[in-house]
C-alpha cells in the first residue's frame, strides 16, 4: 500500500487594508500596497467607497495590469465585489489604486476621497 506524504500548508492570516488617494479636481492620485516578499495575497473581497459622491474614475491594477475600472459618477455609497476565485498576487507584486478626479462631490472636503477596502488572506 502506498501512502501520501503529509503536506505542509503555508500559514494564512486574515488580511484587510484600505487604499485611498485623496486627490484634487483635475489631478490623479495613487495608493499602493506591495505584497511582502516570501508571501502571497489572495484577495477575496473589494469594497469601493465613494462617500463624497465624487466624479472621475478609480482604476485598480495588479502591477500594470488593469483589474477593475469604475466610473465614480455611478458609484453612490459602497459597492461590494466578492470573488468565488480569489485574485492572487505574489510577493513583490503591487496592488495599485489610481484616482482621476474630475469633480469633488463634497466641497467641504476639498478633495476626491474614494477608497477601496481590500480583504482576503496573506499566505506565507
Amino acid at each position: 500500500a502506498s501512502t501520501v506524504p503529509p503536506t505542509t500548508l503555508a500559514p494564512r492570516t486574515a488580511f484587510s487594508t484600505r487604499l485611498q488617494a485623496d486627490t484634487a479636481a483635475g489631478a490623479t492620485g495613487t495608493a499602493v500596497y506591495e505584497v511582502p516578499n516570501g508571501s502571497a495575497l489572495a484577495i477575496s473581497d473589494l469594497l469601493l467607497q465613494n462617500p463624497g459622491s465624487d466624479e472621475g474614475t478609480v482604476t485598480l491594477f495588479r502591477n500594470d495590469e488593469v483589474l477593475f475600472r469604475w466610473s465614480l459618477g455611478t458609484v453612490f455609497g459602497d459597492v461590494v465585489r466578492p470573488f468565488v476565485t480569489p485574485i492572487q498576487l505574489a510577493g513583490g507584486e503591487q496592488l495599485r489604486m489610481e484616482v482621476s478626479c474630475t469633480l469633488v462631490g463634497d466641497a467641504a472636503a476639498g478633495l476626491c476621497t474614494p477608497g477601496i477596502v481590500v480583504s482576503g488572506e496573506l499566505i506565507g
